[in-house]
């Protein structure tokens, strides 16, 4: 939410911060472009393989500015999510915390 909210306040559009990341325009990011676009930006990399895998909620491993103005929309302005997102939501969250292995006997309770 926060990156979400800095790329707007750096670039006045996610449109615009998206086109800042995809440094070869071709309009999709894999994690090792990601993180040479937040490298560039001067942006923390270390938060890069979270942050990827929240904007990634199709889980394939590529980033599209529709993925990325999803969240904004979503996280920032409010809008409501589905129970499946809300899901993947707490399941990455508990992976950053507990790590995948605590996480998955979390899903079985």
């Amino acid at each position: 939410i926060m990156f979400c909210r800095w790329l707007v306040k750096r670039y006045g559009s996610m449109n615009a911060g998206f086109r800042a990341l995809d440094l070869d325009t071709s309009g999709s990011m894999s994690f090792h472009e990601f993180c040479k676009g937040l490298n560039s930006m001067n942006y923390v990399k270390v938060v890069g393989r979270k942050l990827f895998k929240f904007i990634d909620t199709d889980d394939t491993g590529e980033l599209t500015e529709p993925m990325l103005q999803d969240i904004y929309d979503k996280y920032v302005l409010g809008n409501e999510e589905t129970p499946e997102e809300a899901a993947k939501l707490a399941r990455v969250m508990a992976e950053q915390e507990f790590g995948l292995k605590e996480a998955k006997l979390m899903e079985e309770f």
